[in-house]
């Protein structure tokens, strides 16, 4: 599912069994990853929502690729939380699952992403390859999204991770890390961590406020095939711009899904910290549950 929410918007990939294997299993263990942290943090509701898909956009940006680092600020914000989190997976895994207004929410922004981004490939390649060559990127990347939902579906209520591979991706995520700054020390590095950790403990802080807002993930059914309509238009997009100078896409997403993006993440960051500050006040004296008398009174 990761797969197909964060690349199907990306036309002119090559489609190489090996590169699409490769990027299959990377996404996999991102996927795994965030789930795990959910897991440990007992992330729950809209902020819980909100801040799993912004650690995968750290995670693939900053940790797994360095695009976080290539133009501090905006980088920290494109492509993390302007693309992954609103689109690879509120769109493309939640709002899928959902169903309802989520999809008729998501499915026009994915559309729109998607055909926005393809002006920003002419800018940056001539080569770029014809509608055959995509397909045999897209259409894959397209089953794997749609058999990683239906696979969800049946596998109904999950068991927990195991403690051996929680620690295992954790350790992964951070020597990965540490082995890039250690090759490449740069101080920007350091706001990788600073906010993967702020991300993490807001996902921790939105465990403390009880039921969950929006509950589970739901069952998606054959709701996944909807994915294939923002891959057409991609795909469509990709081939009508292909011979033309293009477009910067992608400052136009950074300034439109941008702004969305990080007003979500921040809006999720301030209900977990307030959340965290409720937790933290007694309960006066006369709110507290008494038992006296065989009777329970608030």
């Amino acid at each position: 599912m990761g797969v197909g929410g964060a690349v199907l918007g990306f036309p002119p990939v090559p489609g190489d069994a090996l590169t699409l294997a490769f990027t299959a299993l990377v996404y996999a263990l991102v996927i795994a990853a965030v789930l795990s942290a959910v897991q440990v943090t007992g992330a729950r509701g809209g902020p819980g929502l909100v801040l799993g898909g912004a650690l995968f956009g750290f995670l693939i940006e900053g940790v797994i690729v360095d695009t976080m680092m290539w133009g501090v600020p905006i980088t920290l914000v494109w492509v993390p939380l302007a693309w992954h989190m609103p689109l690879s997976v509120l769109a493309a895994i939640v709002a899928v699952r959902r169903g309802g207004p989520w999809l008729g929410l998501a499915i026009p922004a994915l559309i729109g992403a998607g055909i926005v981004n393809a002006g920003y490939f002419p800018t940056v390649r001539s080569d770029l390859p014809g509608l055959g060559a995509v397909l045999t990127y897209q259409l894959p990347c397209l089953a794997l999204a749609v058999v990683g939902h239906r696979w969800l579906d049946r596998l109904g209520p999950l068991a927990r991770a195991p403690r051996g591979l929680v620690w295992m991706l954790a350790l992964g995520a951070l020597g990965l890390w540490l082995w890039k700054a250690i090759g490449d020390p740069q101080p920007k590095r350091l706001l990788v961590p600073l906010m993967i950790g702020l991300t993490l403990w807001g996902m921790r802080a939105s465990g403390r406020a009880g039921p969950a807002a929006v509950p589970g993930l739901g069952h998606a059914g054959w709701r996944a095939g909807w994915l294939a309509l923002p891959v057409a238009a991609t795909v469509l997009a990709g081939q009508m711009v292909r011979d033309t100078p293009g477009f910067p896409g992608n400052e136009w997403l950074a300034v439109s899904y941008g702004p969305v993006g990080l007003g979500l993440w921040l809006w999720a960051l301030g209900r977990s910290f307030r959340t965290a500050r409720r937790s933290r006040r007694p309960v006066p004296e006369a709110m507290r549950p008494r038992t006296g008398g065989g009777r329970v009174r608030p």
